[in-house]
């Protein structure tokens, strides 16, 4: 869906509904629905969904969010990204039995948060199968820490800074340790101050230099050893039920996330139940 028209950060909505679906029809049997595959612009941003219904039910028994990349080889899935302290040391990543070495040459894309990791090349620090950390000094993506106060509720001055009330955000570097590493909930935001919500700092080391801020991380991200192309690519979706017709739905409810579909072609094998 592109009327050449750009979406000032609202929702265009993509929705479709095949007619309903069975090869098997004229044999008087049912079949299975098996997966089905979507011919699609690549986008490093953009995700859908595809929804399986069968017989007369109006409530999906599959559903399946599939990405727009490519085949990137990928290395699985991030459950969590920490800068590491200080933020010129770059970052610790999490994602369970990822296969990684020592040197290799990756890339992250479609991080929650800190989008600045996303479509960057990284060498890989091995830390353990589950975990590993990406060298790089980061510092520059964060805002620079010009003061932490002392008090029931702790004020930091960070001057420029893009938080808003309710955002995440998470602390590297300065010499008040208690604060570096955690994940804060900014309250009452100015331009250049904000609170962070509930955190008493009077006890603390006192705040005089060093740190940096970050937006934590809040979901997303794949590991992968090749660089994004733009393209079209196939990609499929699982489905496996079993009855006399299939419908399939395919929608997507984003902002700022380009989708093209092509074409679909659906993978059925008969079954031995008999339509009645």
């Amino acid at each position: 869906m592109d009327d050449g028209l750009d979406d000032n950060g609202q929702i265009i909505n993509f929705d479709i509904k095949s007619a309903a679906w069975n090869p098997y029809k004229g044999q008087g049997i049912e079949c299975e629905l098996g997966y089905l595959d979507l011919y699609i612009d690549t986008s490093l941003d953009s995700e859908f969904v595809v929804e399986f219904y069968k017989n007369n039910s109006n409530y999906p028994y599959k559903t399946q969010t599939v990405n727009s990349l490519p085949d990137l080889r990928e290395h699985g899935t991030v459950q969590s990204v920490v800068p590491l302290n200080p933020s010129t040391d770059g970052y610790q990543c999490n994602a369970s039995r990822h296969g990684l070495v020592e040197d290799q040459s990756i890339y992250i894309y479609q991080i929650e948060g800190p989008s600045f990791l996303n479509s960057q090349q990284y060498l890989v620090t091995y830390v353990d199968e589950n975990t590993f950390n990406i060298v790089q000094d980061f510092s520059g993506n964060g805002t620079a820490i010009t003061a932490i106060s002392l008090a029931a509720t702790g004020v930091v001055t960070a001057p420029g800074h893009p938080f808003f009330d309710g955002k995440e955000i998470i602390i590297s570097g300065g010499d008040m340790t208690e604060v570096i590493s955690n994940i804060y909930i900014v309250a009452n935001a100015t331009v250049d101050t904000f609170e962070l919500r509930g955190i008493n700092t009077s006890g603390y080391t006192p705040y005089t230099s060093g740190g940096v801020v970050f937006p934590s991380y809040t979901g997303g991200g794949i590991v992968a050893e090749l660089p994004f192309y733009s393209g079209k690519v196939w990609k499929r979706a699982y489905a496996g039920g079993v009855g006399y017709w299939h419908q399939v739905r395919v929608f997507q409810q984003e902002s700022n996330s380009p989708f093209r579909l092509h074409a679909m072609m659906p993978w059925f094998k008969q079954t031995g139940g008999r339509m009645i």
